[in-house]
């Protein structure tokens, strides 16, 4: 895979549903932060491009999205 989103960071619970972060992704490696989110669960994926040349995937994540990134679920610095 050569460009995508991964998620990350489910390092939080509130009322049992984990707080989870997107991010784009290059040559497998998590880049920044997209959007986090109150995470219910992974949806359809999809590829684009051209395989073995210039491809990638996105997979939709089901979730309401939180207002900012939370640092936590991102990896920053900072404590629970």
């Amino acid at each position: 895979m050569i460009f995508g989103t991964i998620i990350y960071g489910s390092v939080k619970k509130v009322d049992g549903t984990s707080v989870t972060t997107s991010f784009a992704m290059l040559m497998g490696l998590p880049l920044f932060p997209l959007e986090s989110l109150y995470y219910a669960g992974r949806g359809e994926t999809k590829s684009h491009g051209i395989p073995f040349v210039f491809s990638g995937t996105s997979t939709a994540i089901r979730g309401m999205p939180l207002a900012l990134i939370e640092k936590h679920s991102a990896g920053f610095l900072g404590e629970l």
